[in-house]
């Protein structure tokens, strides 16, 4: 007999729950002050959030243009999209405790929307944002206390330029528990060849290139066209296509790895890609920096991502671009400058028609130094080696018993002067001089028409500028305002501060200066005074 019981429909399995992407959170969870987020009048912002929702990628460097929008991107979207859907930790690394505070306070809950789809609870006084399984840290790195804390899975650093150096190593360690472990960082740049330059630098150095619609022209690069790229428009202004003229929707545009084979990615995102923003507004701007000198740093930095250090910075990337020669072999005695520590940088300098040229560079552990200029000896026939004595006075010694006819110790003094100098029965060159003096004084041979300082267009593969003798030297040929018996004054920067090669750069420029009396042939670089005899240069030079 059959059965009459109807059989119970199966019902279909629920779906699981996707998980929303970076885009669809931003749109769905995170407001403006004009509503919610959009791209609109954006356009370079999308493709750096597909980086950031990308997991693949563990390290995205953005040097940015001020008033754009990404803190509200990369700082408050990404950071709960990472904890409120995929229940990780976050750090957000800041320079002080106080703009930690206002982070965690007031902006972070503010960018939240009311339909957002999850809690947060906020403790200020801690720093801490809750989001589900996921935890966001808000830390300034003014003491060592913001560094310390419980293991994370993403970093984020805002301000990059003025974090605490020591203080941001011990920061980046509080990933290495995790296996995502990720690197965001994103910041108005105000140092050349550090800080966030020098992240950017190291990437693969993305550039938002706009396509002219008229002549197809598909490389108009608004940052570093900057101003040949705008025209007047009627009452206001436009962009401008470099090469025919055209009107330039800036929307219409990609970005493009300037260095597309390097690990990390790194973006550069100026204001002028911003169709949201004014353009009249960014010229006025431009024409009042035009006007008044100190205004176009903070121009240049804010509104073009081009770091610039203004009066303070002694030396420029342009600087450093006309100042390269052709590269060539080595064909003439050779200077060496060594500046020592841990790690031991080398310059090795040529002079060639009056001018002293950089043919190689070299960075060795102290313990390799001296057989490293031993090999370099077997190559080349050596004139002058100055090595600093400080800090490892050991090693400047070891160099100087190894090359006893043509190496020299070199010291810091207020006067300029060779002397001997007898220790434990032994008795070593010492040329002393006048930091602040020639370090300007070395600056000045670069940036001379025609340079009198120069440098290879490659290191490495890469353009000079680019490379790490390059970004030492814009790091070093930097001034910072000191306090001096009550009065301001500007100092090279020194010590905590990547600058070596630039430091080894001039050890070997100086020792050429002395050996060969360079200095002395023209009498505007005469800032260094008379410094030894005729006897003593044939004695220490073995001429």
């Amino acid at each position: 007999m059959a059965s009459t019981t109807r059989p119970r429909a199966r019902r279909a399995p629920r779906p699981a729950l996707e998980r929303p992407t970076l885009p669809e959170f931003l749109a769905a969870s995170i407001q403006t002050r004009d509503g919610p987020f959009t791209f609109a009048g954006r356009a370079p912002l999308v493709g750096i959030c597909d980086a950031l929702g990308n997991p693949a990628i563990r390290r995205v460097d953005i040097l940015k243009a001020t008033q754009i929008g990404m803190t509200t991107l990369a700082g408050f979207g990404y950071a709960l999209w990472e904890t409120a859907v995929n229940g990780r930790n976050v750090g957000y690394f800041l320079p002080t405790e106080w703009m930690a505070r206002e982070v965690v306070g007031e902006r972070l809950r503010w960018a939240v929307g009311e339909k957002c789809g999850f809690d947060l609870g906020i403790n200020a006084n801690d720093g801490i944002a809750r989001t589900g399984r996921g935890r966001i840290y808000v830390r300034g790195l003014i003491t060592i206390h913001g560094a310390l804390s419980v293991p994370l899975d993403v970093n984020l650093y805002d301000e990059v330029d003025d974090l605490n150096p020591d203080h941001f190593l011990w920061a980046r360690q509080r990933l290495d528990a995790s296996h995502y472990a990720r690197e965001i960082a994103f910041a108005c740049g105000r140092f050349p060849g550090e800080g966030m330059d020098a992240r950017f630098q190291s990437g693969t150095q993305h550039h938002w290139h706009v396509k002219c619609r008229r002549c197809r022209n598909a490389d108009n690069v608004l940052e570093l066209a900057f101003p040949d790229c705008v025209k007047r428009h009627g009452e206001g202004y436009a962009l401008a296509c470099t090469r025919c003229g055209g009107t330039l929707d800036a929307a219409n545009g990609r970005w493009v790895a300037h260095y597309p084979d390097r690990q990390h990615m790194s973006f550069r995102v100026g204001a002028l890609g911003m169709s949201a923003l004014s353009l009249d507004r960014l010229m006025d701007e431009w024409d009042l920096a035009l006007r008044e000198k100190r205004l176009m740093a903070p121009f240049r930095c804010s509104k073009l991502a081009l770091p610039d250090a203004a009066e303070r910075q002694a030396l420029t990337a342009q600087d450093l671009i006309n100042a390269c020669a052709p590269d060539a072999a080595i064909s003439r005695p050779v200077y060496v400058g060594v500046d020592t520590g841990d790690w031991c940088h080398i310059a090795v300098a040529e002079p060639v028609d009056g001018a002293l040229v950089y043919r190689l560079f070299d960075r060795v552990p102290g313990e390799e130094l001296v057989a490293r200029l031993v090999m370099l000896a077997s190559q080349h026939r050596i004139a002058g080696i100055l090595v600093d004595e400080r800090p490892e006075g050991s090693l400047a010694r070891a160099v100087c018993r190894a090359f006893p006819r043509v190496a020299m110790m070199q010291q810091f003094t207020a006067a300029d002067y060779a002397r001997r100098k007898t220790l434990a029965g032994e008795t070593f060159g010492v040329l002393s001089f006048d930091r602040e003096d020639t370090l300007g004084a070395w600056c000045d041979q670069v940036r001379m028409a025609p340079p009198r300082v120069l440098f290879p267009r490659f290191v490495e593969g890469m353009p000079f500028v680019e490379s790490a003798p390059g970004r030492h030297i814009l790091t070093g040929a930097q001034r910072m305002e000191v306090e001096q018996d009550g009065f301001t004054i500007h100092r090279f920067r020194g010590g905590g501060v990547d600058n070596h090669y630039f430091m080894a750069c001039v050890f070997a420029w100086r020792m050429w200066a002395h050996s060969a009396r360079g200095w002395r042939e023209r009498e505007d670089i005469s800032l260094l005074g008379a410094i030894t005899s005729d006897a003593w240069r044939r004695e220490a030079t073995g001429a």
